[in-house]
């Protein structure tokens, strides 16, 4: 089962305190490959006004969580045969605590 794709537009506009049509709007228009100048000079409807700056921000952040998020796939791949052993191992080391007998410490003379 594939997990569903990442959406970093409501992220993004929640740290910046940006609104989040104009930030769907800008990630939309950067990744189809408009540039930063561009989409500030020309597309200021669809972006609702954003500056040269904030469509900056944005971009950086959309690529950090772009990257953030493959790394996060990427460690969570695992084998059905993986994903069982520390299942396994924490539930043989819980029984062998309980029948094993705690340590008793003796005082050494000085």
């Amino acid at each position: 089962m594939a997990a569903p794709p990442f959406e970093s537009s409501p992220r993004i506009a929640d740290e910046l305190k940006l609104p989040l049509a104009g930030v769907r709007a800008a990630v939309r228009l950067l990744t189809d490959g408009a540039s930063v100048p561009f989409v500030a000079r020309y597309r200021k409807e669809q972006t609702g006004g954003l500056d040269e700056v904030q469509l900056r921000s944005i971009e950086e952040k959309n690529a950090y969580c772009i990257e953030l998020d493959g790394r996060r796939r990427r460690r969570t791949v695992f084998s059905p045969s993986i994903a069982a052993k520390p299942r396994a191992c924490s539930a043989s080391r819980s029984r062998s605590t309980k029948t094993a007998r705690p340590v008793a410490w003796r005082r050494s003379s000085r």
